[in-house]
């Protein structure tokens, strides 16, 4: 017998199924998503496209990648996040911000690369739009 088999075996034994059980809750069948689902469903992806770029060095590579692409999608929603995520670690997340929001201008050219200088310009252009938390 295959080792993953036996394992199996010795957890369920076949031939014991155990007959589901009445509940209290009253469930209608249907799903229905909450922010919970939202926001995990962000930082899932946040956290795909930090671990799939992280020795990335071109910018070019870093933004190709998918998530970033969904995030992008998806800013207006979650720029919240994104701003809270920026307080607490500047990075390249600005780049998120940068190409949802391309007529904005939250920092001055000169800052372009300093993660610190574009973050601080993203929160003070949120607080100032009620897109924070």
């Amino acid at each position: 017998m295959p080792p993953a088999n036996a394992f199996l075996k010795n957890i369920a034994p076949q031939g014991n199924f155990v007959a589901s059980r009445q509940t209290a809750s009253k469930s209608s069948g249907r799903y229905e998503a909450s922010s919970i689902d939202f926001i995990s469903s962000f930082y899932a992806v946040l956290n795909r496209w930090r671990s799939e770029t992280a020795f990335e060095s071109d910018p070019d590579s870093i933004t190709a990648h998918p998530s970033f692409a969904a995030l992008v999608e998806h800013a207006d929603i979650v720029c919240p996040l994104i701003i809270q995520d920026l307080r607490m670690a500047p990075s390249n997340l600005v780049w998120v911000l940068d190409d949802a929001f391309p007529n904005e201008t939250t920092y001055s050219p000169s800052d372009v690369g300093d993660f610190v200088a574009m973050s601080n310009g993203w929160i003070a252009w949120a607080e100032m739009n009620g897109r924070t938390l």
